[in-house]
């Protein structure tokens, strides 16, 4: 199959489109790209104070429209109409206009996904005023709609979509690995706890208590206020993001209250490099993963504090948990091949059912004269 694959590209973000499309080719599809993130300069990491260079492209985003836009519009037109694949994956594609999703559909099929939520309040410090206004048109332009979270089915239903299927998280086998960190790496990123993630104000409260409790306890991160932790945060990636997680004892997997997550990325990549995960019990958790022995999974803060000095005064209980997790993310499945694969199968499924011969009409019943 040949899939149109249409996203940002965004630099840093390797677990995302690109991820994706190695992976598809590794399945044997061919795969033709449109990057749109490189249109805007800075895009998606801009800086926090006012660049000059960064803010026509800012601008656009934020307004979703002006000359930026148009053009990239254009060019996303331009190479469908050379790419023809047999369908269009727009993934996080908001910036793109429905009139553009228009033309290139009648070349193509279209499938839209998303991994943030395009539901939530517009407000969210991670959320542009205007980032999700085509969204509906857009979805309810696509032939084949795969959300991310259980909670997005429902809206989507809500828009008489009925070809919805669940494209979860994941892991990316050749980025989340287990990696033995050198004695001067280990002084650098040794903590007790570590947190990775965006700043929530729940989160943060969390980690300033388990902060005062006693617990040695780093955090990394994106758009944390210089207020909100007593050191400053910054962002890891690539071999550093596996040397902040490989260097904890327990990772924690805050979830994203605001996002109404159950399960995230790093719900996959924290076990894949070996790291112990401490998270809060649900249903989806237990699903996914064997409590106490694959994952720490606690119901409140003063039952995450005891787990956690439990397991702090016994090391070889964290190795066991970390073992088991490698191999249950391995076995299980949960890497970005599988999912892509399943993706495929429900592409093709899609178009097998619309190419299908319909049945012939039944030979009439009794003698018929024309009158």
């Amino acid at each position: 199959m040949k899939i149109g694959l249409c996203g940002p590209f965004a630099p840093g973000d390797e677990l995302y489109q690109p991820a994706f499309a190695r992976a598809l080719r590794s399945l044997g599809h061919e795969v033709c790209e449109f990057q749109w993130g490189k249109y805007f300069t800075g895009y998606p990491k801009f800086h926090g104070y006012m660049n000059r260079r960064e803010l026509p492209s800012r601008l656009a985003l934020q307004l979703m429209s002006g000359p930026r836009i148009r053009a990239m519009n254009a060019q996303c037109l331009a190479w469908g109409q050379n790419c023809r694949p047999d369908f269009w994956f727009f993934w996080n594609s908001w910036p793109i206009y429905p009139d553009i999703l228009r033309k290139l559909k009648s070349l193509a099929p279209v499938a839209l996904y998303t991994n943030d939520n395009p539901f939530v309040n517009a407000t969210m410090t991670y959320h542009w005023p205007l980032r999700w206004r085509f969204w509906k048109q857009q979805a309810r332009l696509a032939d084949v709609i795969f959300y991310f979270r259980d909670s997005d089915l429902a809206r989507y239903r809500s828009w008489d979509m009925t070809e919805c299927h669940l494209f979860p998280a994941y892991f990316v086998p050749e980025l989340h690995r287990p990696i033995q960190l050198t004695p001067e790496e280990q002084a650098r990123w040794a903590s007790d706890l570590v947190f990775i993630g965006r700043y929530e104000p729940v989160r943060a409260e969390w980690l300033r208590k388990l902060l005062g409790s006693g617990f040695q306890v780093q955090v990394y991160g994106t758009g944390w206020p210089r207020k909100a932790w007593p050191f400053p945060v910054q962002a890891v990636r690539g071999e550093d993001y596996l040397k902040a997680l490989c260097g904890a004892k327990i990772a924690l997997g805050f979830l994203s209250n605001l996002a109404h997550d159950r399960v995230t990325s790093r719900t996959f990549e924290i076990p894949a490099c070996g790291a112990v995960m401490a998270a809060l019990d649900s249903p989806e958790l237990r699903s996914l993963f064997e409590p106490e022995k694959e994952i720490i999974l606690y119901h409140s803060f003063a039952d995450l504090v005891d787990k956690l000095r439990h397991y702090l005064r016994h090391p070889e209980k964290l190795r066991s948990i970390s073992l088991h997790a490698v191999q249950r993310c391995r076995n299980s499945r949960y890497d970005i091949a599988s999912r892509a694969a399943v993706v495929v199968q429900h592409l093709q499924a899609w178009l097998n059912q619309v190419s299908a011969p319909r049945a012939p009409m039944p030979a009439p019943v009794g003698n018929y004269t024309m009158v």
